[in-house]
């Protein structure tokens, strides 16, 4: 492990060969008008936002600016908008991607539209850390031209003899990828990741966040979820009322024209023309009942 001092005088340590892959890829950074990608991976629970805010605050730390609250975000369009607004060498932590991110999100336009920002923000010269639970929810572009490393995070157990297990949870080992050619081989093998890794530690076990600073973010992510969750549910009201509505209107929409195409419907309550089928089978058996 080396020893350093981050940018907020705080002891820190690291180890010594992922120092060296990061000091080379943030060097790009700084003086080579590069910017860097990285995911960091692993299950629920094994400890990726710790392990990311110490990762942030090195980075910010060698790029000579500084890593706070403000620079987590947990929602995607709100992560793209702040980082265009940020200076050069900014460090950005996506937190709780799994939530909004993912293969089955690809067709969202929010998303799509941060994945593109992705693949096309090198000139802002900052540094991008996305947490996922894998790597390979990522789109193949990202994975295969803008990430030089793929870190993953496990849980090992160690034994306790004061728990009724006889065993408890050890957070803190990752692994770090950094040959492309097996992270782009094992991305259409998933969930799987490449059987050599560069390094394998355990990370430093040493908060760089103030208490505070801690809670600030604690408020940060409760206020997140809370805001999401109620828009699904106002989502949720939204669409009933939708369906109510185009249920209501299409028998009189179909009675002045009956010889209008479900398409040219479809255009004119936004959906489908299936939807719009599938609409008038309801109404056709009510109206039998």
């Amino acid at each position: 492990m080396t020893k350093v001092t981050l940018f907020n005088g705080m002891d820190w340590s690291i180890n010594k060969r992922f120092k060296m892959e990061l000091d080379i890829l943030l060097s790009d950074v700084k003086y080579d008008e590069m910017d860097v990608v990285i995911p960091i991976t692993g299950h629920e629970g094994v400890g990726k936002s710790f392990f990311a805010r110490g990762l942030a605050m090195y980075c910010a730390t060698f790029l000579g600016t500084k890593f706070s609250v403000s620079d987590i975000e947990f929602d995607v369009y709100q992560y793209k908008m702040n980082s265009l607004e940020k200076p050069v060498f900014s460090v950005n932590l996506l937190d709780e991607a799994r939530k909004v991110l993912g293969k089955g999100k690809f067709r969202d336009p929010v998303v799509e539209d941060f994945l593109d920002y992705l693949s096309e923000c090198r000139k802002k010269q900052q540094v991008h850390l996305i947490l996922l639970p894998a790597y390979h929810d990522l789109k193949a572009y990202v994975v295969k031209w803008r990430c030089p490393m793929i870190i993953e995070l496990r849980k090992n157990y160690v034994t306790d003899n004061s728990r009724p297990s006889g065993v408890r949870m050890l957070r803190g080992e990752y692994r770090v990828y950094t040959t492309k050619k097996d992270i782009n081989y094992f991305y259409e093998h998933p969930y799987k990741y490449p059987k050599k890794y560069t390094i394998r530690d355990r990370w430093s076990s040493k908060e760089v966040f103030t208490p505070e600073m801690k809670q600030a973010y604690e408020d940060k992510k409760d206020e997140f979820t809370i805001e999401k969750y109620g828009k699904k549910q106002e989502e949720k009201i939204a669409k009933k009322a939708m369906i109510a509505t185009r249920q209501k209107v299409l028998p009189v929409l179909i009675k002045e024209f009956p010889n209008v195409d479900q398409v040219v419907l479809g255009r004119i309550f936004g959906c489908a023309n299936t939807t719009i089928s599938r609409d008038l089978k309801t109404i056709e058996a009510k109206n039998e009942n």
